[in-house]
C-alpha cells in the first residue's frame, strides 16, 4: 500500500524508489517496496518502505504405495514407492526407518513405509506396502551312489544322495527298510532315500542297488612238496586241501598224471583244482616227484707228478673211470692251471669222470714242473781295439740268448786298468749273461789299449834362451800375433805382434809377484808402455804374465793338442814326475759339473790378467781363485811336459815309476838317442846307444800326439850302437816327437823342422 503525501506550497507526488527488494529464504521470502514524495519544485521527502513476508506451512500431498503382494522365496521382493506433490515447493518421498519383517520361515512378511517432506520440512501422512514371502517348492535331491557289485566277502556300503533347498535346508532320509532279492550267487540289496525341507515340501525318491556276487575262486592249499627219489622207490602224492569264503569247495585231480624229464631225471606230475558252489575254480596245485640217478662214477688216479727241463714238452697221463649204472667219460676240468715262477713253472691238469646222468666224480690232478737250470748262451764282446790317448772309451757289449727266458748281459765288476808296454794303458771290461733264473753264462771280455799321451811344452826359461829364440824364429809359432789378457770392454791386454820373437825372447823368463795387468787398454811388447811390466834388467816382473805367455807358446807348439789335456783333481802324473794342480783352481774350473781342459785354464789366466775376473769373485756359485793359485796351475802344465813327456793321468801325488828321458842328444844313462840334423829338412838320422838288450821300437808322432809311423822294430843289443834313417813323408814334415822303447826303458824327444 503506497503512502500519501502533502506539500505546504505545491502539490506532492509519491513515487516508487527503484525496484522491489527481495530477501529471506524459500520458506520465509520477503519483498520490500520503497516510496518517496516530490513537490512541484523538485523537493523530495524522506523514503517510506513496506515489507511483505511469504511463508510455506502446508504439508505436501502423498499418494498410495504399491499394493501388498505374495512371492516365492526364490523371488526378490520388489516395492513400489508412493508419489507426492507440494503447492509451494517440491516434495521428496523417503523410506521411514528400516523394513519391518514378520511372519514365519514359511510365510515371512516384509513391510516398507514412506513419508513425503517438502522443501520447508512439512511432512505428509505415511504410506506402507507389505510383501509376503512363502516356500511351496520341493527341495532338490541328487543321485544316490551308483549301483555296484561287490564280492560276497565284502560288506555293502551305500552312498546316500545329497539334497538342497532354495529357501530352507533339506534332510535326506531312508524310505522304509532295505529291499533284498536275487540268488545266493548274485544277491541284491536296494536302499531308497527322500529329501524333505523345513516347510514340509518333499522331493522325489532316489535308490541304490548293491549286488553281492561270488566270483572269487576258492582258496587251495599246497600239494605235497616236490620230492626226489631214487629210481628204485615208488612215487607217493599228497593232495592239497581247499576252503571258500562264501560256499564250500571240492578238490579234484585235473586230468591224468604227466610224465617228463629224461632217463636220468624222470618226472611224474599230478595236478589238482578246487571248485566252489558258484562254479569258481581255484588255481591248480601240482606235485612233482623226480626219479633220479645221483650216484657218482668211480675215478682212478692220474699220472704221477714230474719235473722236466724248460726245453722239453709236458706229457700228461689221464685217469680211468667206471659207473655202477651208466658208462662214465673222463674229461679235463677247465684249462691247465699254471703257477710257480718263471724258473720253476708248474702246469697242473685236472680230470673228472661224468656218467650219462651228469654225476661227477672227485677230481684227479697231475702236476708237471718245468725248470730252467741251463745257462744262457753269450756271444763275443767287441774285438779288442787301440785308441788314441784322449779318445773316448767305447766298448761293445756281447749279446745273449736263453732257450727258456730272456738273458741280461751285465758288466762283471769294474773295468780293469793295467799298464801295457811302451806307455800304453789297457782297459778291460768283462760281461756275463744271466737269465731270469739266475743261470750264468761264461764271461766275455774286451780290451781297449789306450796309446801313450805325449805332450811337449817348454818352461819360460827355454823361451828366454837361444834355443827358444831359434825355435820361435824357425817354427813359425809367431807367424800370427798372440794376445795376453782380455780385450773385453774395460779389459787390459798385452799384444805380442807376429814376428816379435827377438823382443819376446829378451823379456823372458819372468818373475816377481803374480798379479793383474796395470796398463789400460792394449799394450804391445814393442811399445814403451810395456816397460811398466819389466824389471830394471828388462825381464817381465809378473810371473803370472810370463807363465801365461809360455803356456800360449806351448799350446801353439803342440798344434793346439795341449789345449785338450783334461784338468782334474789330484796330481798330474807324467813319465818324469808328478805335479800338483792347485785345488782351488781345479774346483773353479770344474764347478757345477763342468769338464775342464788346459784351454779353460789358459782362458782363466787371461781373464784374471785382463781384469774381467777378480780373485774371490762369485761367478754362478763358483769362487774365482787367486793370482798365485792360477800361476801355480799354469806353471805345473808348462813344467809337467817340459821337452816332451808322456801323460799318465791324475792320481796320488807320488812320483811314478818311470825311466830317464832324452831330448836331442842328451844322455839318459842306460839308453840314449841322438838326432841329426835337428832342425831337419826331409830326413832324420837316429843314433841309438843302449846298455840293455831287448826288443826295441822307435815311433814318431806329430805334435797332436797322433802316431805317424813305427820307424824301427827289432832286437837291440847292449853296447852295440844302432843307426836308423827316417825319410819323413812330405805331408808330415813338421815338428815331430819320437819315442824309443827297449825293455822297461823309454826315451822321448823332439825334432824341429826347417820351414
Amino acid at each position: 500500500t503506497a503512502p500519501t503525501a502533502s506539500d505546504a506550497c505545491n502539490g506532492a507526488t509519491v513515487s516508487i524508489v527503484g525496484t522491489d527488494v527481495t530477501g529471506g529464504t524459500a520458506c520465509a521470502r520477503t519483498v520490500t517496496r520503497t516510496w518517496r514524495a516530490t513537490d512541484g519544485c523538485g523537493n523530495q521527502s524522506g523514503t517510506v518502505a513496506q515489507t511483505i513476508t511469504i511463508v510455506d506451512t502446508q504439508a505436501p500431498t502423498i499418494g498410495n504405495a504399491g499394493a501388498n503382494a505374495t512371492i516365492e522365496c526364490t523371488a526378490s521382493p520388489s516395492f513400489t514407492a508412493p508419489t507426492a506433490s507440494d503447492a509451494c515447493n517440491g516434495a521428496t518421498v523417503s523410506i521411514v526407518g528400516s523394513d519391518v519383517t514378520g511372519g514365519t520361515a514359511c510365510a515371512r512378511t516384509i513391510t516398507r513405509t514412506w513419508r513425503a517432506v517438502d522443501g520447508c520440512g512439512n511432512s505428509s501422512a505415511t504410506r506402507s506396502q507389505t510383501i509376503t514371502i512363502v516356500d511351496t517348492q520341493a527341495p532338490t535331491i541328487g543321485n544316490a551312489g551308483a549301483n555296484a557289485t561287490i564280492e560276497c566277502t565284502a560288506t555293502p556300503s551305500f552312498t546316500a544322495p545329497t539334497a538342497s533347498d532354495a529357501c530352507n535346508g533339506a534332510t535326506v532320509s531312508i524310505v522304509g527298510a532295505d529291499v533284498t532279492g536275487g540268488t545266493s550267487c548274485a544277491r541284491t540289496i536296494t536302499r531308497t532315500w527322500i529329501a524333505v525341507d523345513a516347510c514340509g515340501n518333499s522331493s522325489a525318491t532316489r535308490s541304490q542297488t548293491i549286488t553281492i556276487v561270488d566270483t572269487q575262486a576258492p582258496t587251495i592249499g599246497n600239494a605235497g612238496v616236490n620230492a626226489t627219489i631214487e629210481c628204485t622207490a615208488t612215487p607217493s602224492f599228497t593232495a592239497p586241501t581247499a576252503s571258500d569264503a562264501c560256499d564250500g569247495a571240492t578238490v579234484s585231480v585235473v586230468g591224468a598224471d604227466v610224465t617228463g624229464g629224461t632217463t636220468c631225471a624222470r618226472t611224474i606230475t599230478r595236478t589238482w583244482r578246487a571248485v566252489d558252489v558258484c562254479g569258481n575254480s581255484s588255481a591248480t596245485r601240482s606235485q612233482t616227484i623226480t626219479i633220479v640217478d645221483t650216484q657218482a662214477p668211480t675215478i682212478g688216479n692220474a699220472g704221477a707228478n714230474a719235473t722236466i727241463e724248460c726245453t722239453a714238452t709236458p706229457s700228461f697221463t689221464a685217469p680211468t673211470a667206471s659207473d655202477a649204472c651208466d658208462g662214465a667219460t673222463v674229461s679235463i676240468v677247465g684249462a691247465d692251471v699254471t703257477g710257480g715262477t718263471a724258473c720253476a713253472r708248474t702246469i697242473t691238469r685236472t680230470w673228472r669222470a661224468v656218467d650219462n646222468c651228469g654225476n661227477n666224480s672227485a677230481t684227479r690232478s697231475q702236476t708237471i714242473t718245468i725248470v730252467d737250470t741251463q745257462a744262457p748262451t753269450i756271444g763275443n764282446a767287441g774285438a779288442n781295439a787301440t785308441i788314441e790317448c784322449l779318445a773316448t772309451l767305447v766298448f761293445t757289449a756281447p749279446t745273449a740268448s736263453d732257450a727258456c727266458n730272456g738273458a741280461t748281459v751285465s758288466i762283471v765288476g769294474s773295468d780293469v786298468t793295467t799298464a801295457g808296454a811302451n806307455g800304453t794303458t789297457l782297459i778291460t771290461r768283462t760281461w756275463r749273461a744271466v737269465d731270469a733264473c739266475g743261470n750264468s753264462s761264461v764271461t766275455r771280455s774286451q780290451t781297449i789299449t789306450r796309446l801313450a799321451c805325449i805332450f811337449c811344452s817348454y818352461t819360460q826359461g827355454f823361451w828366454g834362451n837361444k834355443n827358444g829364440l831359434a825355435y820361435m824364429r824357425d817354427s813359425g809359432i809367431l807367424a800370427t800375433q798372440i794376445i795376453i789378457g782380455s780385450t773385453a770392454p774395460g779389459g787390459k791386454s798385452i799384444l805380442i805382434p807376429a814376428g816379435s820373437w827377438v823382443k819376446l825372447n829378451s823379456v823372458m823368463p819372468g818373475g816377481g809377484p803374480a798379479g793383474p795387468l796395470t796398463v789400460a787398454g792394449q799394450c804391445s811388447i814393442l811399445n814403451s808402455c810395456f816397460d811398466a811390466y819389466l824389471t830394471k834388467q828388462g825381464r817381465i816382473n809378473n810371473v803370472l804374465l810370463s807363465q801365461t805367455i809360455a803356456l800360449s807358446l806351448n799350446v801353439r807348439t803342440t798344434g793346439g793338442a795341449l789345449n785338450n789335456l783334461p784338468i782334474q783333481s789330484g796330481c798330474l802324473q807324467t813319465s818324469e814326475d808328478t805335479f800338483r794342480l792347485n785345488e782351488n783352481v781345479v774346483n773353479y774350473l770344474t764347478c757345477n759339473g763342468a769338464t775342464a781342459t788346459v784351454a779353460n785354464l789358459l782362458a782363466l789366466a787371461n781373464n784374471l790378467l785382463g781384469g774381467t775376473l777378480v780373485p774371490g769373485q762369485n761367478v754362478g756359485g763358483c769362487v774365482v781363485p787367486t793370482y798365485a793359485e792360477v800361476n801355480d796351475a799354469v806353471t805345473a802344465i808348462n813344467e809337467g811336459f817340459d821337452e816332451c813327456r808322456t801323460f799318465l793321468g791324475y792320481g796320488p801325488c807320488v812320483a811314478p815309476l818311470t825311466t830317464a828321458r832324452t831330448v836331442a842328444s842328451e844322455n839318459s844313462g842306460d839308453v840314449t838317442v841322438s838326432t841329426s840334423p835337428n832342425p831337419y829338412n826331409d830326413k832324420i838320422r837316429f843314433q841309438i846307444e843302449s846298455r840293455v838288450s831287448g826288443q826295441g821300437t822307435l815311433e814318431v808322432y806329430n805334435m797332436l800326439g797322433q802316431k805317424i809311423q813305427t820307424v824301427y822294430q827289432g832286437f837291440v843289443q847292449a853296447g852295440k850302437g844302432q843307426i836308423v834313417y827316417y825319410y819323413v813323408p812330405v805331408l808330415q814334415r813338421a815338428n815331430l816327437i819320437y819315442v824309443f822303447r827297449v825293455g822297461n826303458h823309454r826315451v822321448t824327444g823332439k825334432v824341429l823342422n826347417i820351414r
